[in-house]
């Protein structure tokens, strides 16, 4: 592993509005931090994004000397966002929709 090297692993979170009495920042930083492969000088950065469908989007990034070992450290990533978020009470909703279903007049049956 070479310690000139340095690239980011950015991660994507879509955060549930009513879920946030708790900023993603504190959340999602605290189990980061304690990643063996992090570089320990750079601090995790948590930056809002955008704005989505009743959601508030995060990108997170970390910062790794490892760049050949991103899907490992992708997958310890997502799962300190995880247990994050369980921490903290954060749910985090599957979508749900409505089907409301219309017969058309001619598919109707006679009274």
């Amino acid at each position: 592993m070479r310690d000139d090297v340095q690239t980011t692993l950015d991660r994507l979170l879509n955060a549930p509005l009513f879920t946030l009495g708790q900023t993603p920042v504190t959340i999602v930083t605290l189990g980061v931090f304690a990643l063996p492969w992090r570089v320990p000088d750079r601090d995790p950065r948590v930056l809002l994004t955008g704005f989505a469908d009743s959601a508030v989007t995060f990108e997170i990034q970390v910062w790794t000397h490892d760049p050949w070992g991103a899907r490992g450290a992708t997958s310890d990533l997502n799962e300190a966002i995880w247990h994050g978020l369980q921490g903290a009470g954060v749910a985090i909703p599957f979508p749900q929709l409505d089907v409301h279903v219309q017969s058309s007049s001619s598919e109707r049956q006679p009274e």
